[in-house]
């Protein structure tokens, strides 16, 4: 854990503790931007994660990157990058927003928090993404909810060649409470919303226009796919409530929505996090400004399937230039024999490209 020894006065307190309060929302705002993927997909409803999944846009071919074509039967040793090499004062998270029904964690995003030049990168990634596990779902989406707080890191790690060192694990009912203690949000509605989903109890009706969100509308405005521009545009309306969310709670969050979302954050978070760390990075985020947020979502194949059930495979060198770019941690480039990713070649077939599977590879076949 980190040690932090700082004296706050009340205004200091005040300052931090309002950070804090923006910070949760940002954090089930993160987990709602590929929320839709996870728990709303069209006339299905949740489904539990034994059972054969909806996938991430249908079983559509895509074609392979030429550089990911070549596979080997033969991977080279597994290294990841230790964290003794990391940059001073550079953190890494996973942020999971966990399916109420099933238990998986349909929504998953690794984050990187340079605290000494106040960047972060934020990474989706697919909770249909092939990870290398023995158990029968092998979905990215499994790693916590079958593997624990261990198995999520070492799954995770594995995909990215570095130690996550924090997860926090959010309850997505939580996102409307928290709408709700900063007494809404204005934001622009783009379009007319109407959605009906009684399976998941899901029922989306908003107007065009300007106007104050409470926090089951915000649910719907984040949840709500159906644009003419398909996802590109759903993102775009995701981000856009996040900044206008961050405006209002830095001009209204009171103490006693601070004492609220404070509740809130107790009873509906799970996280490795100890309070003296929450203000450290309250405090670093209060200097973060909102450009040098960096958001993306892994590279794949999001029309692979296996046995009928949808998959996400890996675009490899598409990966490795994206950790290198937005979420690399550490002193040097992260390198495919510092990451233990099982995806499919050019012949179809599953590869490792390095480390040992944990399952027959002719079981993509």
């Amino acid at each position: 854990k980190l040690s932090v020894k700082r004296n706050f006065d009340s205004a200091d307190r005040r300052n931090h503790v309002r950070s804090l309060g923006g910070i949760l929302i940002l954090l089930h705002l993160f987990v709602l931007r590929l929320e839709a993927a996870g728990l709303f997909d069209e006339g299905l409803g949740t489904r539990l994660v034994s059972e054969v999944e909806g996938g991430n846009g249908g079983d559509t071919e895509t074609e392979i990157p030429e550089q990911d074509k070549q596979g080997t039967d033969e991977p080279s040793e597994y290294r990841p990058v230790s964290g003794e090499n990391f940059r001073d004062g550079v953190y890494t998270f996973a942020v999971l927003g966990r399916d109420k029904v099933s238990g998986g964690t349909d929504t998953m995003m690794v984050v990187t928090f340079d605290t000494v030049n106040y960047t972060v990168g934020v990474v989706s990634i697919p909770r249909d993404t092939l990870v290398n596990v023995s158990w029968s779902t092998k979905k990215a989406n499994t790693l916590y909810s079958v593997g624990g707080e261990s198995g999520l890191k070492a799954g995770l790690k594995e995909l990215l060649g570095y130690d996550i060192q924090y997860y926090i694990l959010v309850n997505l009912n939580a996102f409307q409470k928290l709408v709700d203690a900063v007494g809404g949000v204005s934001f622009d509605v783009p379009q007319k919303m109407d959605y009906d989903d009684p399976a998941q109890d899901l029922h989306i009706h908003l107007k065009a226009g300007l106007q104050t969100l409470n926090g089951k509308d915000a649910m719907g405005l984040v949840r709500f796919r159906r644009y003419s521009a398909g996802d590109i545009r759903r993102i775009e309306v995701q981000q856009d409530f996040m900044k206008a969310a961050i405006s209002d709670i830095k001009s209204k969050l009171s103490w006693t929505d601070i004492l609220t979302v404070a509740d809130i954050f107790i009873n509906d978070v799970t996280t490795d996090l100890s309070i003296s760390d929450l203000i450290f990075f309250a405090d670093r985020a209060m200097k973060t400004d909102l450009e040098n947020v960096t958001f993306s979502t892994m590279p794949g194949n999001y029309g692979d399937s296996f046995h009928g059930s949808s998959y996400v495979t890996v675009y490899v060198d598409d990966w490795l230039t994206m950790i290198n770019d937005i979420l690399n941690p550490t002193d040097r480039d992260i390198t495919a024999e510092n990451v233990s990713i099982v995806t499919r070649g050019a012949d179809k077939k599953l590869y490792m490209t390095s480390g040992k599977a944990r399952f027959s590879l002719s079981w993509g076949r």
